[in-house]
């Protein structure tokens, strides 16, 4: 059996970006080109930023990924949670009519403990960097801004189709809401172009 620590690897960890990028790969056109100038911007800046920069460019992109994967799993959990919630009160709230940003809460992202100190960190690495190599900095903050917007959405959707099949083996009675799901698939389709499972 995994370790918990091996779980949260692959429920929390980097892992979690590298599948969701392949995703974007394969759907996405506009992501391989924001990837091909991110990754040629870090180049840059390993060459070209001053040594003794603090933070430094590893401690920069880890708290974007830090504060991407805190916004994924975030994501993944609420959508597990309205499933279930869809389910206890039926009547309650028809989370598919309402703005993408209130179905996430991407709003309470900053406040999780797992994302604190991110954005000082990303804030001081901005403000450290000599002003002729802040273009270098848009083209990375372009490549997360693909994660941003699209990855927590993915996510919850991922979620609440993860509860579809999971809430059968722990909550007595369960049965999914075809049609709240099949809205919420096309909801997703429009949005994106295509779904994550």
């Amino acid at each position: 059996m995994k370790t918990i620590e091996q779980l949260m690897e692959q429920f929390a960890g980097k892992g979690i970006l590298d599948a969701m990028a392949e995703l974007f790969r394969k759907n996405d056109e506009d992501f391989r080109s924001d990837e091909i100038r991110y990754l040629a911007a870090v180049a840059h800046l390993r060459q070209e930023a001053p040594a003794d920069i603090s933070p430094s460019i590893d401690e920069y992109l880890a708290a974007n990924e830090k504060d991407l994967i805190t916004r994924i799993v975030y994501g993944g959990y609420h959508g597990f949670q309205i499933n279930l919630a869809n389910f206890q009160e039926p009547y309650g709230v028809d989370f598919t009519r309402m703005e993408s940003f209130d179905i996430v809460k991407e709003h309470i992202i900053g406040e999780l403990p797992a994302n604190e100190g991110t954005y000082r960190i990303t804030d001081a690495f901005f403000h450290a960097l000599p002003e002729h190599l802040r273009e270098y900095e848009s083209h990375i903050s372009e490549y997360f801004t693909h994660f941003e917007c699209t990855g927590p959405k993915l996510a919850h959707f991922a979620g609440y189709m993860l509860a579809n099949k999971l809430l059968y083996y722990i909550q007595p009675g369960y049965q999914m809401d075809p049609v709240q799901t099949m809205r919420y698939e096309s909801d997703i389709k429009n949005y994106c172009g295509y779904t994550p499972v």
